[in-house]
């Protein structure tokens, strides 16, 4: 019974009601191994995780294969397939990516590289993107010698098995999962741009090396900003962590951050991992109020978050307590003047790390009327709410995917 359920996906569009009929990947492709004996294509292709079957020029910016040895490559046509045995936290066991480049390339004997016929490109390419096929491949391979390698047998690959269902159901899937990559990609090119107008206006609207008044400023505003020392706007602060074998020290209620929750997210309230009163007392960590600026201080130095709510830091931050003088006006003036001289100031080749002292000696420019902090505040805060919504919208349409992914296949 329990086999005859998977002859089914969970979800899937009305009218259509026929079993999923299982196939091998050797049925429905075979293996391309058609050299590029005479050069006849120059340019080689690479399978990316993150961005498919790409150009190798385009992906590393340059070209990593000799032109010379690649009469050896196989070649790529267009619609298709490659399984890159490389493995990262996005492919445990390689991606399989289909080449929608609209041309033909070049890739290693590395890659299994497969042409289909009888399914539908596009619903194929789906199936790949979903975790149906992973328990095969776990089932049949292993990381072989190298870590970052999946080692299966060419043909044992070829007999993965694939649930396939009717032409017009397969058509119908990939049109909708197109449809859903269509909407994901306007909402991160639309993220994308949001950031790019918030850098644009951090560059204009505070004052540049050298000179008092930046070049855009709201109206009726003409008075020169002042030269001031961050330790002098604001109490300097680093973190620490309780020892993690005391369970009486996590688990409680205070917000503990560390630097991997922090990525110049704009504004921070829950924290994943939380501390007890007990913890925060018997460690170096210090409860900082809300509108305390966090920044890194150590490897990745200057990605940076401001408290809405009280909270701890581990000691891979230095914080900054604005006086009352400084609202949040200081996250700002920090993405503009602070990470790129802390990383200046960040002392050890190995381990770059930037002290409180060093921090508090960063020179910052600051409005001399209060109320162009404000409306400074505001502006970028604005900013920051719209690609906190934008942002968090497009990690539902993320998961949306994700879901549909394991219930529309088997």
């Amino acid at each position: 019974m329990a086999e005859k359920a998977r002859e089914y996906p969970e979800l899937r569009f009305q009218g259509f009601s026929g079993a999923w009929e299982k196939r091998k990947l050797s049925d429905i492709s075979e293996k391309v191994t058609q050299k590029n004996t005479n050069n006849s294509f120059s340019e080689v292709f690479t399978n990316s995780a993150e961005r498919g079957i790409i150009s190798q020029l385009d992906f590393f910016d340059k070209d990593i294969a000799n032109q010379k040895n690649i009469s050896g490559y196989f070649i790529v046509k267009n619609d298709d397939f490659v399984y890159n045995p490389r493995i990262s936290n996005l492919a445990p066991v390689g991606p399989i990516k289909r080449n929608k480049l609209g041309r033909n390339g070049v890739m290693s004997p590395l890659y299994y590289i497969f042409r289909t016929h009888s399914i539908s490109p596009s619903f194929l390419e789906y199936y790949f993107e979903g975790t149906q096929w992973h328990y095969f491949m776990y089932l049949n391979g292993d990381t072989g010698a190298r870590a970052d390698r999946f080692a299966i047998k060419d043909s044992v690959f070829s007999t993965m098995p694939i649930f396939i269902t009717s032409s017009s159901e397969q058509i119908q899937i990939g049109s909708f999962f197109k449809s859903l990559d269509e909407l994901i990609t306007v909402n991160q090119r639309k993220l994308n741009e949001l950031k790019k107008l918030k850098k644009a206006y951090l560059q204009k609207m505070f004052p540049k090396n050298g000179v008092s008044i930046p070049e855009l400023r709201f109206a009726g505003f003409t008075t020169p900003w002042e030269k001031r020392k961050l330790g002098d706007v604001s109490d300097i602060q680093g973190g620490g962590t309780p020892d993690s074998k005391n369970q009486a020290y996590w688990s409680g209620d205070i917000n503990w951050f560390t630097p991997t929750e922090v990525f110049n997210q704009g504004y921070l309230s829950e924290s994943r991992r939380k501390i007890t009163k007990e913890g925060l007392l018997k460690s170096s960590a210090t409860l900082m109020p809300p509108g305390t600026v966090l920044m890194t201080s150590r490897a990745g130095v200057g990605d940076m978050g401001i408290l809405t709510q009280a909270a701890a830091t581990n000691q891979g931050f230095q914080s900054m307590i604005p006086h009352k003088e400084m609202p949040s006006y200081l996250l700002y003036s920090m993405q503009f003047f602070i990470s790129r001289m802390a990383n200046k100031l960040a002392s050890g080749s190995t381990f770059m790390e930037i002290s409180g002292k060093q921090l508090a000696k960063i020179e910052v420019m600051i409005p001399g009327d209060s109320q162009e902090h404000e409306l400074l505040c505001n502006f970028f805060k604005n900013l920051d709410d719209m690609i906190t919504v934008n942002q968090r919208k497009l990690d539902k349409l993320k998961e949306l995917k994700k879901g549909y992914l394991q219930k529309m296949f088997i």
